[in-house]
């Protein structure tokens, strides 16, 4: 799993900035103060201007006054002949969202406005705009920037893109001005100069004013470029709000995986107390909107300053040398464990929360946070099967199935294996086998060993350092006999590898029909568990224990290394003294292969000296490998004799696989769970266009055709995982998926490698799945004939050809039967944006039809 990043002021930082924004935008919004008067009839909007620049249009109005003014809007009354009118400008209601503080004032200008309306109620409106200001190298471009970027809109409040003034300020106090009865990027632009004092009479002589529409559903409410960086600020923030909890998920996962957590009772005890509450916090959101998050995260904060400060000083306790390997394959540090006592900072989330809900209601209302609720899913499994210790079951499992090697697919004739502890010299004695003239002596730190020369490869890496070079079985064919250099059987990396390493092993001798073995052992030391350490994993994986107690002549022979040659003679003469009888029963072996010279061989400590005499040296070694052949061509003659081998678990696996399949299964549901959840947010809220959409779910309909059982397990795992890598390009939240796919497929191997052959029988359902599958693909297929429908061959308007559509889908039926939804349809400015709708739309109502015959 990715790193936890330890970027919890970031986060704050984050959470800060937006909500300083919003801070700002409501310190600007100033009630309108004014009370409308019933003889008041008409309203001028100037959009663009600076208030001096607005001043000059009414200064010449005897009768004028300022009633409200501020810097985002000036409100002035005129009366002429007994008819009252206002005048409202707006300076910054142009303004674009390039900079941070063009932002801030734009939301205020709008909210601003809106309110402004709001307190008018009923009334005629003219629109004046400042050309001058309008972005755009070209009539056209100007033109169309006021209608894209919806410079009318006002949230509740919709002017039309008709009877428009369009003023063009330049050079000392001059200006020209233009109508527009129709608002259209088309337009041709006929400015004429006009005196200053003539505009306001030139308007008011057309008479040419609109009443403005209050929208009442917030699905017609829009802000123009507002709503649009709202949209983009609340991707942002829910891409955000997401991670996190995405990352407090990976934690919680890793606290539960943490290696024989039963072990540690406190912590275990402080963990399971704490996803109870956890889980009976989530449990009360089972459709989690972004609008929930805030409220969640306070009880989620509550519960870490309590039980997960508890959990932390546990932690602390713990030894940390124990965890490496373990924090090694969750790519995480031992700090990142740790609970924050507050996942996120609610006071922010909640001033952001009241914002978007108020100003970007539907498009906020809409969004169900499938991640929460998945993570949900998750911890209401973790919280009722931790008692069990499931995950760090689990946990354990795959990181013994990490260090496991592919059973090997070919059978072995002959085979010699060389059995010893890590360091021994097994990797050594192959490449005397081998190759002996690459083999030479350097000093190392302050003895001197047994290297490969400069400038020469191997096969067989030969360790110079405290850490076994040897990780996995590695053979290599010589004339018509295989041999093999074994891991040691004390690995020094974890009690985990050395676990693999046994099963590796099993698999190898029950692949190799006639087996030759070595006990490679430092003849230099005389230490009774180094032996017996050797002799163990032999006698657990041999079936006939006679064929190493009584046997042990016609397959298995000794070689010493690091001897001196004095050393055998003096140690035979001395035995009792050297191993004070710790040697007896299965372990007499030893003694009796050590004093026979036909299953004995001495491989003399690495000397200086010996690079002295060069040609001494080589023959040697050639001598060496002599014996070691003699030995082993002497065995094999013994062609009868067939070792038979079975895995007997220890103890530690014995335990973790007990309950493998059952463990299995509940897992795999879960994924099926998790995918079903996912695979519904992908439709609903991915971007991706429905083209891709249905490219993918094809492509997941191959992978699950059928429900799962024991011969499709493999590969359905292997697929779907193939599957989410893909489909993490375009959606992050399949990444966790992704994780708990790989760990049930390590753990399957595990299962399959331990047990050494197929697991017992499983069926897991998929039909809820499928179905749904099915069912968008239908939709998909609807929209693609409507969009096909409308128009394919005549060139036409895009706007005119969403129409079509639009008018198109009546024929859906109930679909479509809300005349604001279709009115918010006619709006979308792309074809690919349209169809995403209808998708989100139709999949919706789908779901929410299921859900209703469920309950029934």
């Amino acid at each position: 799993m990715q790193q936890i990043q330890n970027n919890e002021t970031e986060d704050q930082d984050f959470l800060k900035y937006i909500s300083q924004q919003i801070l700002s935008i409501e310190l600007n919004i100033i009630p309108c103060t004014i009370q409308k008067q019933q003889s008041i009839d008409k309203i001028v909007l100037f959009l663009g201007f600076q208030h001096n620049e607005f001043d000059q249009f009414y200064s010449h109005f005897i009768d004028n006054k300022c009633l409200q003014q501020n810097e985002f809007f000036k409100i002035v009354k005129i009366k002429k002949d007994k008819h009252s009118s206002y005048l409202i400008n707006s300076p910054y209601s142009l303004n674009r969202c390039s900079q941070e503080d063009e932002k801030i004032k734009l939301f205020s200008s709008k909210i601003n406005l809106e309110l402004i309306f709001l307190n008018f109620k009923i009334c005629e409106i003219h629109v004046v705009i400042n050309y001058q200001n309008l972005l755009g190298n070209s009539e056209e471009e100007k033109l169309k920037n006021i209608i894209d970027y919806k410079f009318l809109n006002f949230g509740r409040i919709l002017l039309k893109n008709e009877k428009i003034s369009l003023i063009n300020c330049y050079g000392n106090n001059q200006f020209s001005y233009t109508y527009l009865i129709a608002l259209k990027s088309q337009n041709h632009l006929n400015f004429i100069e006009i005196e200053q004092q003539k505009i306001l009479r030139n308007i008011f002589k057309k008479n040419e004013f609109l009443y403005f529409q209050i929208l009442k559903h917030p699905i017609q409410f829009n802000y123009g470029e507002m709503s649009s960086e709202m949209m983009k600020d609340q991707e942002q923030l829910f891409e955000f709000v997401l991670n996190k909890i995405e990352q407090f998920q990976i934690q919680l996962l890793n606290l539960q995986q943490i290696p024989k957590l039963k072990d540690y009772h406190e912590l275990s005890q402080s963990l399971g107390n704490y996803l109870k509450q956890l889980n009976e916090i989530l449990s009360l959101y089972k459709k989690p909107k972004f609008s929930f998050v805030w409220k969640i995260v306070y009880k989620i904060n509550h519960l870490n300053m309590n039980i997960g400060s508890s959990i932390n000083i546990q932690l602390k306790n713990l030894n940390q040398q124990l965890l490496q390997q373990f924090l090694k394959m969750k790519r995480c540090t031992f700090e990142d464990l740790f609970i924050k006592m507050q996942l996120l900072e609610t006071n922010h989330l909640k001033q952001i929360d009241e914002f978007l809900r108020k100003y970007n209601q539907y498009q906020y209302d809409d969004v169900l946070l499938v991640s929460l609720q998945n993570f949900a899913i998750n911890v209401d499994f973790w919280n009722s099967y931790f008692k069990d210790f499931f995950e760090s079951k689990l946990s354990q499992l795959n990181m013994i199935s990490k260090n496991l090697q592919p059973q090997p697919q070919q059978d072995f004739e002959k085979g010699v294996f060389f059995f010893g502890k890590s360091k021994a010299g097994k990797s050594t004695i192959l490449n005397l086998i081998q190759n002996p003239e690459i083999l030479t002596i350097k000093k190392v730190l302050s003895d001197y060993c047994y290297v490969v020369k400069d400038g020469q490869q191997s096969q067989f890496n030969i360790g110079d350092g405290f850490m076994s070079e040897t990780q996995m079985i590695q053979g290599t064919k010589i004339d018509d006999v295989w041999y093999f250099d074994c891991p040691g059987f004390d690995d020094n990396i974890s009690e985990y590898t050395r676990i693999a390493h046994r099963i590796n092993l099993q698999n190898y001798l029950r692949k190799t029909k006639k087996v030759i073995g070595f006990l490679v052992i430092d003849g230099s030391i005389k230490n009774a568990e180094v032996i017996q350490d050797t002799i163990n994993p032999l006698y657990e994986l041999i079936q006939d224990k006679n064929q190493l107690l009584i046997e042990h002549h016609k397959w298995l022979s000794l070689i010493l290394v690091k001897i001196n040659k004095s050393t055998r003679i003096a140690c035979i003469n001395n035995w009792d003294q050297a191993f004070k009888q710790l040697l007896n029963g299965q372990y007499s072996i030893y003694k009796q292969m050590y004093e026979n010279d036909n299953q004995c061989v001495e491989f003399y400590k690495a000397k200086k000296k010996y690079l002295q005499d060069n040609q001494k040296f080589e023959a040697q070694k050639n001598n060496m490998k002599v014996k070691i052949n003699n030995i082993i061509n002497s065995q094999l003659q013994n062609y009868d004799f067939q070792l038979n081998f079975d895995l007997i678990l220890d103890e530690t696996l014995a335990q973790l696989i007990g309950d493998g399949v059952s463990i299995l299964i509940i897992k795999v549901q879960n994924i099926v769970k998790i995918l079903t959840n996912l695979l519904n947010d992908y439709i609903l809220e991915n971007k991706s266009e429905i083209s891709q959409k249905l490219d993918q779910i094809q492509k997941l309909q191959d992978i699950l055709k059928q429900d799962i059982i024991q011969s499709n397990l493999e590969e359905f795992l292997f697929s779907l995982l193939s599957w989410c890598q893909d489909l993490m390009q375009f959606d992050n939240l399949f990444s966790f998926l992704h994780q708990l796919i790989i760990d049930v497929h390590s753990y399957l191997k595990m299962l399959l490698y331990a047990k050494n052959n197929l697991i017992a029988p499983l069926q897991i359902n998929t039909e809820i799945i499928r179905e749904n599958m099915k069912k968008i693909i239908e939709i998909i297929n609807k929209i693609k004939e409507l969009s096909n429908k409308a128009d394919p061959i005549r060139q036409i308007a895009l706007s005119d050809h969403i129409g079509q559509i639009v008018l198109s889908i009546h024929t859906l039926g109930t679909f479509f039967k809300d005349e604001l939804m279709l009115a918010f349809l006619i709006t979308l400015t792309s074809l690919p944006q349209l169809q995403k709708k209808l998708l989100k739309i139709m999949y919706q109502k789908y779901l929410e039809e299921k859900e209703r015959n469920e309950r029934i």
